[in-house]
């Protein structure tokens, strides 16, 4: 028969051997739970595939909003607060809008930051 070996065979250590185990056994929980967690979550991203920016940059995801036509802008709004003769690169600017968002039309700041006397 063949004796067993032990890692603290004096009687002094036993407690040291038994908070060894302790602290095996909690790692080995730890692990498993990890495990466990990274299964999971490599399994839900696999069955549910999402989109990634950047990945293909000329393209958006189907979900996208998308403009079907324009907002009209009222250049009245736009133009508001702004002396004639209008700068041309604010006319450019009004000509080329688009659907594009634009602060010209929305009032901003109060008080001295208000130059466009919206408020």
């Amino acid at each position: 028969m063949q004796k067993k070996l032990e890692w603290f065979p004096c009687a002094a250590c036993t407690g040291l051997r038994i908070k060894m185990e302790r602290i095996l056994r909690m790692c080995r929980l730890i692990v498993s739970w990890v495990v466990a967690c990274l299964y999971c979550s490599v399994s839900y991203a696999a069955a549910n595939p999402s989109f990634i920016a950047g990945t293909a940059p000329d393209r958006r995801p189907q979900s996208a909003p998308k403009i079907v036509v324009a907002p009209v802008l009222k250049q009245s709004d736009a133009l508001h607060g702004v002396s004639d003769p209008y700068p041309a690169s604010i006319k450019a600017i009004l000509k080329d809008q688009g659907a594009w968002y634009t602060p010209f039309t929305r009032s901003g700041m109060t008080g001295r930051y208000d130059i466009r006397g919206y408020h």
